[in-house]
């Protein structure tokens, strides 16, 4: 190892060049940012391998150094071309597969320079400067180096080329592209002589010390005109794509930059940079005078453009530095010619509302969304919340409820939908009377903010027809729950009951739910749904031509109980149309006949035995009433008495025997009486 003074240059350079990558970081979002930084220790590796490269004469490690030194110089142009294409709005193409191209002769390189031992077309050849007061390393050069360094050269002016065009377009920012451009161009320049074979000490690179240069440059730019927080594309692309016209002075009052909406809308053109704004077309140049010497404003101005009038809101604000210092003025113009005619239309259309709305029947009212005052209020609402109109703006609606909850449902019913129809909730008048509401709500501009436009009917009476109604309803079901016939309501399209009372689990032994579930055939034993299946037709088809509206049928029905008896019942039945759904139903209502029938069949019975005991002709069989009149006799009886028996019916059963008997048959029929059963006598006549 030796000491040569020659180090020291190169080691500040390098410690520049790392201090610059590791500052650079901080900007590492900013895709040209990445590339930069990655330029940086590219050129601290090639610069820190100078150092032992100067410090030995000893030519195996010598040749080591100039290896290992050689290969992150191969990838800096290719770097700054990556990094000059980001910078430039360019940086889609950087592909995987362009990469791969881009990169495929430097990894030539590559592979060429670590096997030049064992080829010439590389570097070979290697041999100490005996004429150099430094350690100098010398080299022949192949055909592949050539090829390295025709590339190399294309790179850089490739990169030079794209950061050059950006001049013409970015006026504002031309400083720090031009500090780039400068800060890349001294060191590649020195190194392009050197390369050249142009250098004051055969086989000395003097980039190294250019790169001193380059870094102070990097430096200055980072720190004080921060290069990459606005590169000059990423500002093209906001500027560019902006609407809006913009137009900046700078403090000589000469157009300093445009945008491509003010190069359109006023001529401009790269060659008005710099000079004054009264080169511009009218009315722009009268413009820019009227505001020569205004700093600060925002104002609503009408310009006269292809002979109709457009309207703008200008803002014009001063530029400054990080010291405060004015550097000039951006003049920002917005047309909202469009949207006045709109405001103007808006506003056209709510004079007619409020126009439409005064005279509107129902009660019309307006919100504000955001601060829940009342904004318009007609007669009609005045009237309805007992309000002067004159003091119906600015009350809180909120007060105006009875129930402040309803005005939050309200809300939240507005939000999820836009709109709410025949909203009920009680009110509150401003005398303090309550009446309730019915509110129709939607949500739309009114003066220009968002408000909820609402309609008002009172519907008092209706609540308290509703309220008399539920009443007669809730005494209805407490009556059918209570009641031991059965109350049921039958959808016949369906054939499914709709409702049934309580009671028909006492009647039938089914809950209310097992009921719903079966349909009119499993409610009935298959006789009587069979009766019924022939009956309905008919009574349905006069129903249906409207003959017997509201007309009552009564049918007795047997129908199967739980636990597998038979129940009796007298059902009376109407038929109804349902309003809702249109279906046709049947309201019913069955009683438990049981014990009835069972006392008819008896009678019945009673009746046919007496019948039939009326027609032996072997005996005279007679009835008589209490009254001990005739009710019936045989023939046989008629016969004996040689009298009709029509003429018997209803005659003193007793008149036709002597007195004596007579007495005595009365005596026994008293005695059947009392007794309860059969006397048996015999008679001689």
């Amino acid at each position: 190892m030796i000491y040569t003074p020659i180090i020291w240059p190169i080691l500040i350079s390098a410690l520049i060049q790392g201090g610059i990558a590791l500052y650079a970081r901080r900007y590492y979002a900013a895709p040209a940012a990445r590339m930069f930084n990655i330029t940086a220790w590219l050129a601290f590796a090639w610069l820190l391998g100078y150092i032992p490269n100067f410090s030995t004469y000893n030519p195996s490690w010598k040749f080591l150094w100039v290896q290992l030194q050689m290969i992150p110089a191969i990838f800096i142009a290719p770097s700054v071309l990556a990094f000059a294409l980001e910078y430039t709005g360019k940086g889609d193409w950087l592909t995987r597969k362009n990469l791969g191209g881009m990169l495929f002769i430097p990894a030539l390189s590559v592979l060429g320079l670590l096997t030049s031992p064992y080829h010439n077309l590389f570097r070979y050849n290697f041999r100490l400067e005996p004429a150099s007061p430094f350690p100098i390393f010398l080299s022949d050069k192949g055909t592949l180096y050539w090829i390295y360094l025709a590339y190399t050269i294309a790179l850089v002016l490739l990169s030079f080329a794209l950061l050059l065009t950006s001049f013409n377009t970015r006026t504002l920012l031309f400083r720090n592209t031009l500090l780039i451009t400068a800060g890349f161009f001294a060191p590649f320049a020195v190194n392009l002589l050197y390369l050249l074979g142009v250098t004051p000490l055969r086989g000395l690179d003097l980039t190294p010390f250019a790169f001193i240069l380059a870094g102070l440059i990097y430096i200055v730019a980072m720190r004080d005109f921060r290069i990459f927080e606005v590169n000059p594309i990423a500002r093209q692309a906001v500027m560019d794509n902006l609407a809006d016209l913009v137009l900046v002075l700078d403090m000589r009052g000469n157009i300093a930059d445009y945008n491509r909406a003010a190069q359109a809308a006023c001529g401009l053109s790269p060659a008005q940079i710099g000079s004054s704004p009264q080169t511009l077309s009218q009315p722009w140049a009268d413009l820019c005078q009227r505001h020569a010497e205004t700093l600060s404003c925002k104002e609503e101005i009408s310009l006269a453009l292809g002979g109709s009038p457009r309207i703008f809101d200008l803002t014009i604000s001063p530029i400054q530095d990080k010291q405060n210092r004015n550097l000039g003025r951006l003049f920002l113009l917005r047309e909202i010619t469009e949207r006045k005619k709109t405001e103007d239309a808006l506003l056209a259309s709510e004079k007619r509302y409020r126009e439409l709305a005064d005279e509107a029947p129902l009660a019309v009212a307006v919100v504000d969304l955001a601060t829940g005052k009342v904004a318009y209020a007609n007669r009609r609402a005045s009237d309805l919340f007992e309000i002067p109109t004159d003091q119906t703006l600015g009350i809180l609606a909120r007060d105006r409820y009875a129930n402040p909850e309803d005005r939050d449902r309200l809300l939240r019913l507005l939000k999820e939908q836009g709109q709410a129809t025949e909203f009920e909730a009680p009110m509150i008048t401003g005398k303090g009377r309550k009446f309730w509401a019915s509110i129709t709500s939607n949500i739309s501009m009114f003066e220009g903010r968002p408000a909820i436009h609402s309609t008002y009917s009172d519907i008092t009476e209706k609540k308290h027809v509703e309220e008399a109604l539920q009443d007669s309803e809730k005494r209805y079901r407490l009556l059918a729950e209570n009641i031991s016939d059965v109350i049921w309501i039958l959808d016949l399209e369906t054939s499914k009951f709709r409702y049934v009372s309580p009671s028909v689990e006492r009647l039938r032994g089914y809950t209310v739910e097992e009921v719903m579930a079966q349909d009119m055939s499993a409610a009935l034993t298959p006789d009587s749904f069979r009766k019924l299946q022939e009956a309905v037709p008919a009574k349905l088809e006069k129903f249906l031509r409207g003959k017997q509206h509201g007309k009552y049928y009564v049918d007795q029905l047997a129908q199967p109980c739980k636990n597998g008896s038979t129940v009796w019942t007298e059902t009376t039945t109407r038929f109804i149309q349902n309003p809702d759904s249109g279906h046709i139903e049947v309201y019913g209502v069955s009683r438990d006949i049981t014990a009835r029938k069972q006392a008819e069949d008896q009678l019945r019975q009673s009746e046919l035995t007496a019948r039939t005991l009326l027609e032996l002709p072997t005996a005279a069989i007679l009835l008589v009433a209490l009254d001990e009149t005739f009710l019936d006799c045989n023939e046989t009886l008629s016969q004996w008495m040689r009298i009709p028996r029509q003429e018997l019916l209803g005659r003193p059963a007793l008149d036709f025997l002597p007195p004596e008997i007579a007495q005595l048959r009365r005596r026994y029929f008293i005695q059947s009486i009392q007794s309860g059963q059969m006397v048996r006598w015999e008679d001689h006549n």
